[in-house]
């Protein structure tokens, strides 16, 4: 169940559904959002490196991403920038391969939805070496009864990857904030 305040991102900034993708050139430190081709989030991901990652829409910040330790991995809270409010919690429970991801209440610590990967080996591949070709692979987006609602689908092909962010769209979660979820766990993996 999402969080009362993922609602004041949602309203100002409605991501809506359907299909995204996340580019990553690594020749740089950009990183940008598309729906339908159009960008629509994009972030510096040089910045990250103090902890902090702001998402911007048009030049202006949306949202902003701050690491945080928990007891159970390393945490980034989502922080709605106009207003402060933190949105959502996104926590590596998957060990250093990242094999697991949870989307959480940053209040009560409520799992709203999990980011799985089957095959950490290939996920660890795509951080460490990604140049010329990589096989696909995949995150499920998983609701709080493990069934499947959605995809994190990435490619590596030369000097870009690309991942494919998609959502069932009668899934029973606030689609907009599952979507922000994973853009910000696709750049916190891409930084």
């Amino acid at each position: 169940m999402p969080t009362s305040h993922s609602n004041t991102l949602i309203q100002r900034f409605h991501l809506g559904t359907g299909t995204y993708r996340t580019i990553r050139d690594l020749r740089g430190d950009d990183y940008h959002v598309e729906r339908d081709g159009e960008e629509i989030l994009s972030a510096d991901l040089a910045e990250f490196t103090d902890g902090e990652l702001k998402f911007k829409h048009d030049d202006q910040e949306v949202f902003r991403v701050e690491r945080t330790p928990v007891d159970d991995g390393v945490s980034f809270l989502v922080i709605d920038t106009a207003t402060g409010d933190e949105i959502a919690a996104l926590v590596n429970t998957g060990g250093v391969l990242g094999g697991r991801w949870e989307v959480r209440d940053p209040t009560t610590g409520t799992v709203i939805v999990s980011f799985k990967c089957e095959d950490s080996v290939v996920n660890a591949v795509t951080t460490v070496s990604q140049l010329g070709k990589l096989k696909r692979h995949e995150y499920a987006i998983v609701d709080v009864q493990d069934g499947v609602i959605g995809a994190i689908t990435a490619t590596a092909e030369k000097l870009t990857v690309t991942h494919e962010i998609t959502i069932d769209a009668d899934a029973s979660v606030t689609q907009e904030l599952v979507l922000a979820a994973a853009t910000v766990f696709d750049a916190v993996q891409s930084a």
